[in-house]
């Protein structure tokens, strides 16, 4: 256990370019800004479900042994991106697709080109983002929760698009067909 302690930290700083952060977290209560406590920042606790990753991307730092547990599911990786172990059910494919590429305008305004092949968009068990899902955070034993305290229902995508509750498609965005879409993902706020 304590070579791979030492190799996993020996990977986050190749990886982050910094040496893993030992500094200890400050804890507040549900809902709160005192300081219910401190705990050192270990590793894990961590969440992905329904994530594009498009290569070079890669998990497999999450192969090894965190302190804590490591959630994963309904996520796709392209280009080459290569899941952790851990996820048990990935979605890998091969084909390649062209990378996404973001275009800004002169007035700021920030279009999406993005392009999925099908396989990303057919039916394949994921489940929408919620409260219930992300479960509790190990260290606090706290709910994922909005800053008024109401649950987390990833039910629209980043521009507000409704996401169904069974197979929302993987990504920030609803897409629907497996053609090339170009998104206004930013427009600046006029003064």
């Amino acid at each position: 256990m304590a070579q791979e302690s030492r190799d996993f930290a020996a990977e986050w700083a190749d990886l982050h370019g910094h040496p893993w952060p030992t500094a200890a977290a400050q804890l507040a209560p549900d809902a709160a800004t005192e300081l219910a406590g401190m705990h050192d920042n270990i590793c894990g606790d961590d969440r992905y479900y329904n994530n594009l990753f498009i290569g070079p991307s890669d998990l497999t730092a999450y192969d090894h042994e965190s302190c804590l547990p490591v959630y994963m599911g309904g996520n796709v990786y392209l280009n080459g991106a290569v899941p952790a172990k851990k996820e048990t059910d990935p979605l890998v494919i091969s084909e390649e697709v062209p990378v996404p590429a973001v275009d800004v305008q002169p007035d700021g305004t920030a279009t999406l080109r993005l392009a999925l092949p099908e396989a990303c968009l057919a039916p394949a068990g994921r489940a929408l983002v919620t409260t219930d899902l992300l479960g509790k955070a190990s260290v606090p034993g706290l709910p994922y929760e909005q800053p008024d305290g109401s649950p987390y229902r990833l039910d629209r995508d980043l521009l507000g698009t409704p996401r169904p509750q069974e197979n929302p498609t993987p990504g920030p965005f609803q897409l629907t067909a497996p053609e090339a879409v170009t998104l206004t993902v930013w427009r600046p706020t006029r003064q």
